[in-house]
């Protein structure tokens, strides 16, 4: 570990108190930011929800309040056994057709004045019991125009992407404090005015400014949550904090259930996502942040604060010990002139094997995870229970990794995560759709083994590569895992050539990745590679190491793994 780090830990630690009240005021003063970062991301779900819909058949449709399942249903709209969904039974009738009039027949509605022959809807009429409006009753974005509809998921995963990309740099370069604060003010008046258009392109443009910009809010708050607690508290304070992004998952469905109006329900995310704004007022920047560009000024104003808050008391010995640990910290972040490899590294002549089984695995996990979360309104049954239902099993696939990786090992975890993932979906695919018990059952299993199997990624990518390649692998391999995740919503319409379609192009994919996998080097007990020879070497029998801890013994890069792990978990479990 570098002097610069240890001493830096060692006042944390020893000094100013490093999980003191200080540290947990201020974590209490993020959850507004994961709150704000949370509610808007998934939004679409619930005012883009497609509901029953079938032709409006004139003659018969009387008057503006319309009945959705009448009897003359029979005779004016073709049955249809198959289903355009890969989740639930089939509604039993063509939601997108009608049949014709006879030649010269009145609007009478009878049997009588009906052809066999059909035709295309001109208009619709939805089943509003669950809700009174969306966006996509509003734009009548089904039939030939569900492709807008699902390009919403899309637009999701572009903005994840594009947040990924962005949000990190400009939070080291303009500090995390402004780059949290320019995400939520942008985020927040994005999903206001969302509420109050319906121009599909100007909403499609909102929609991919707030998915972008709530990145930062996220990236921000991580890192405040990394670097404001020391190494032996960190660990603790980032579980809770996964743990309470999944109860502040829970928030959306209750608004969206007691505000069923999509426009009222953009209105009333976007008013509870600004009260994050306030707490950029109250919320310090990163003293880490602070000293390593030069300003330890500040940072040494913010530690005393801290030791004052947690009742330490600060001798003159201390105070040199402070100012000079922060004086060294910002004189080596300005003589840093160490060489990177890049990302064309990666692809080298002993990376690209594992490079290639990792994206494989990135990709297939990815696309699984959301083409299940988008298609929740899928599911036979209430939208909002199946939601809550669905979200608490990613619960359990981030305790797993905590549980499991050490004992079981890497591989064993990242094999069995996706070739359960796989044969859920197998099953789903020819299990018959009227058994929906069977199917949320097997849909749970397969989001649990999904949101498992994205959590080996993120942690056996950061041990694969040396430390100037670390981020750059995670990043790249997460990058394109979300542009092949933008397909995700439409793999739904894969069920209108054939309904087992869907789960076969998830399944048989996720169980070919988790074989792939075992052919990766075991990490378990290793020593994380500083250098790229001893990348090289993890793949040549090694002594393998007493498993790594989270305690004052483990090295700097080690840390960085553990954080990236962290990371993964808080944005998975709001994404």
């Amino acid at each position: 570990m570098s002097a610069k780090v240890m001493d830096l830990d060692y006042i944390l630690d020893k000094i100013v108190g490093g999980g003191g009240l200080w540290q947990w005021k201020k974590a209490m003063w993020l959850t507004p930011q994961y709150l704000a970062g949370g509610l808007p991301l998934l939004l679409h779900l619930f005012t883009a929800y497609t509901p029953p819909h079938r032709c409006f058949i004139e003659g018969c449709d009387i008057g503006t309040d319309l009945q959705f399942d009448t009897s003359f249903l029979a005779f004016s709209i073709p049955s249809d056994d198959s289903s355009s969904t890969f989740l639930r039974e089939s509604m039993g009738y063509d939601e997108c057709s009608m049949y014709q009039r006879l030649n010269g027949s009145s609007l009478v509605c009878s049997k009588d004045q009906f052809s066999k022959e059909p035709s295309s809807c001109s208009k619709f009429v939805y089943d509003r019991s669950e809700f009174p409006a969306t966006i996509t009753t509003e734009l009548d974005l089904v039939c030939d125009q569900v492709q807008r509809r699902h390009f919403m998921g899309s637009v999701m995963m572009m903005g994840l992407t594009l947040g990924s990309l962005l949000g990190g740099p400009i939070g080291d370069k303009i500090g995390r404090k402004k780059a949290m604060f320019i995400g939520i003010t942008v985020a927040v008046p994005c999903v206001f005015l969302g509420g109050f258009t319906t121009n599909y392109e100007l909403y499609i443009v909102l929609r991919l400014l707030a998915c972008t910009t709530i990145v930062f809010s996220w990236i921000s708050a991580h890192n405040f949550q990394i670097e404001y607690f020391s190494k032996s508290y960190r660990r603790v304070a980032l579980t809770l904090n996964n743990l309470t992004s999944h109860i502040i998952g829970f928030t959306l469905p209750l608004l969206a259930y007691y505000f069923r109006h999509w426009s009222t329900l953009h209105v009333v995310v976007a008013v509870t996502s600004s009260l994050a704004i306030p707490t950029y007022f109250v919320i310090p920047e990163s003293y880490r942040w602070l000293a390593t560009n030069g300003r330890w000024q500040e940072a040494e104003t913010i530690l005393k604060e801290m030791a004052h808050t947690n009742g330490k008391v600060i001798s003159e010995k201390d105070a040199q010990a402070i100012r000079t640990a922060l004086q060294t910290i910002s004189q080596e972040a300005k003589a840093a002139k160490e060489v990177q490899l890049t990302v064309y590294d990666m692809f080298g002549s002993h990376f690209y094997r594992k490079t290639l089984i990792l994206m494989g695995l990135w990709i297939s996990g990815i696309l699984s995870y959301y083409a299940l979360a988008l298609n929740v309104d899928g599911l036979a049954g209430d939208i909002f229970v199946n939601y809550v239902v669905t979200t608490l099993a990613d619960i359990p696939a981030h305790l797993s990794v905590f549980l499991l990786v050490d004992s079981l090992g890497r591989r064993k975890c990242m094999a069995s995560s996706f070739i359960g993932l796989g044969i859920s979906c197998l099953l789903m695919a020819f299990v018959p759709k009227q058994n929906s018990t069977l199917i949320l059952l097997l849909y749970l299993v397969g989001k649990y083994c999904a949101s498992f199997g994205i959590s080996m990624c993120w942690l056996v990518t950061s041990e694969l590569y040396p430390t100037n390649l670390r981020s750059q692998a995670v990043g790249t391999c997460s990058m394109v895992a979300r542009i092949f995740g933008m397909t995700s919503s439409f793999i739904s319409e894969l069920a209108v050539i054939w309904s087992p379609l869907p789960m076969l192009v998830m399944g048989v994919p996720s169980i070919l990745a988790g074989v792939s996998s075992l052919l990766l080097p075991e990490t378990t007990g290793k020593a994380l590679p500083e250098t790229l020879e001893e990348a090289m070497e993890l793949d040549y029998p090694m002594k393998v190491m007493p498993n790594l801890v989270l305690d004052e013994s483990m090295s700097e890069s080690e840390e960085e793994c553990v954080g990236l792990l962290d990371s993964m978990e808080v944005h998975e479990s709001i994404g």
